[in-house]
């Protein structure tokens, strides 16, 4: 059964506030709702075993208004971050930009004060990401069904696009320096049950006026049987004002390295 999209995006609805889950161990079918663990197995068992909590990912970052630039970014489980921003041909300490999130709300860089840019990539690789969804159902994030086979359509009504499958879920942001809730659509295609749009409005709290944010994820491809998306853009009322691509990607264990700790 076909559903109309038109609307939902906006229509929030009161669903509660999350409750502060254990945060702990992996995640498995018993923690997602319904209908979401045909999409926990599609992307593989990253989430869902141990050695394979970290992301190696070698691409290109794109902001608005700025040239393309070459980074790397470890993501651990359950949602660190570490991005070097190269700035030369080579690898350069000396030069080279480094952001690091260590998941509990702390986000830190080498060289001067993170901007809100920069709140926004970590949130885009933290919350709006597919790990992001699964993880905040382990910590307890309120989450509703609204349905599924939704989709948009034309002027003549005729259905445009993909089917979806929508989650819509009181995430909590912790990148601003204190914990915020912030509602939030998460976009599943009905087919390939992989997350391809994750849309919302910025909380009053965040004070950054009437934002509409959309999250666009595709490329998805597979490295050693997991499902890694090779492209993420963030949109703001329509404009794109951020884009990363992935060229390269390797999965190992997490590691007590120094990687995360705060510069």
């Amino acid at each position: 059964m076909k559903r109309t999209v038109v609307g939902v995006a906006i229509a929030w609805g009161l669903i509660g506030l999350p409750w502060p889950g254990a945060g702990q161990g992996y995640v498995g079918p018993q923690h997602v709702p319904f209908g979401a663990a045909r999409a926990l197995k599609q992307m593989g068992d990253r989430l869902e075993v141990m050695g394979k909590e970290r992301l190696d990912l070698v691409g290109v970052l794109t902001r608005v208004g700025q040239s393309p630039v070459g980074v790397r970014i470890l993501w651990e489980y359950p949602g660190k971050v570490r991005l070097e921003k190269r700035l030369g041909a080579e690898p350069d300490p000396n030069k080279d930009e480094l952001l690091v999130y260590d998941r509990a709300g702390n986000l830190r860089k080498k060289r001067g004060t993170a901007s809100l840019a920069d709140e926004d990539l970590v949130e885009m690789l933290v919350n709006d990401s597919v790990e992001g969804f699964f993880i905040g159902q382990l910590e307890g994030f309120a989450t509703r069904f609204l349905g599924s086979r939704y989709h948009r359509v034309d002027a003549e009504g005729n259905a445009v696009g993909p089917d979806y499958d929508i989650y819509e879920v009181i995430n909590e942001v912790r990148v601003a320096g204190r914990p915020l809730r912030q509602r939030k659509l998460y976009y599943f295609n009905s087919d390939t049950a992989l997350l391809e749009r994750v849309r919302y409005r910025l909380s009053p709290e965040r004070v950054r006026g009437e934002v509409e944010v959309s999250v666009e994820v595709s490329d998805w491809g597979e490295v050693y049987g997991q499902l890694i998306p090779g492209k993420m853009v963030r949109y703001e009322n329509g404009v794109e004002v951020v884009r990363l691509e992935i060229r390269e990607a390797g999965i190992a264990g997490a590691a007590e390295d120094g990687s995360f700790s705060l510069p």
